[in-house]
């Protein structure tokens, strides 16, 4: 894990991305829209850090999320 975070930047869980996870879980619920947990914290921590979100997961890829910008490299 060390080597991992040497090489990577870690961003903390902050207020603000957890203020934005409740209003877009809340969006999404009212929408019927289901999203796992540690997936929507993710999305949420991109979209908060204004950063690209780089997944193969089909689950952020479906533009349920607004603003998301998702890529995949493996496609």
């Amino acid at each position: 894990m060390e080597a991992l975070e040497a090489g990577l930047p870690v961003q903390p869980v902050t207020r603000p991305i957890v203020e934005r996870y409740g209003v877009v879980r809340a969006g999404l619920v009212a929408r019927g829209i289901a999203k796992g947990d540690l997936d929507l914290l993710i999305a949420c921590t991109a979209l908060e850090y204004g950063a690209t979100l780089v997944t193969n997961d089909a689950a952020l890829k479906d533009g349920s999320i607004a603003r998301l910008v998702v890529e995949d490299w493996l496609a």
